[in-house]
Parts: structure tokens; sequence; C-alpha cells
């Protein structure tokens, strides 16, 4: 499992809000998203693709930072 216990308590909120976004886009094709920030930048979304980029041993990203990188 995860080492961010957190994590799992968001887990189905962080779903939630992906899936509202995701019908939002689909039903109104004509709505535009300015500004998601808010909605990204929270501790439960935040954990989550941490949980998820760890869980799939995720690679390096554009700083060169692997996931042992940062676990140590």
């Amino acid at each position: 499992m995860s080492d961010c216990p957190k994590a799992m308590n968001g887990t189905l909120k962080v779903q939630k809000l992906q899936r509202t976004l995701y019908l939002k886009s689909k039903q109104c094709k004509e709505v535009r998203f300015y500004s998601i920030y808010d909605k990204i930048y929270l501790k439960d979304v935040l954990w989550e693709a941490w949980r998820q980029v760890k869980a799939n041993q995720g690679s390096a990203g554009i700083d060169g930072k692997s996931i042992s990188d940062i676990l140590t």
C-alpha cells in the first residue's frame, strides 16, 4: 500500500472531483475551465497524485528528480 495514509482518505473525494470535471466538459462543450488551479492544488489531490506516481514508479520529470531522490 501507500506510505501516505492521508492519500487513502481523499481517494474517493479526488475521484469525485475528476468525474465532475470530466462530465461537465463532456456535457457542455462550450464551457471553458479558466481556473482549475484551485481544484488541483488541494491536499487530497496532491496526495493521491503522489500515491499513484509512487505506485507506478514514475520516471524523473523535467527537473530530473526521481522518486528515490525525493524519498532520500
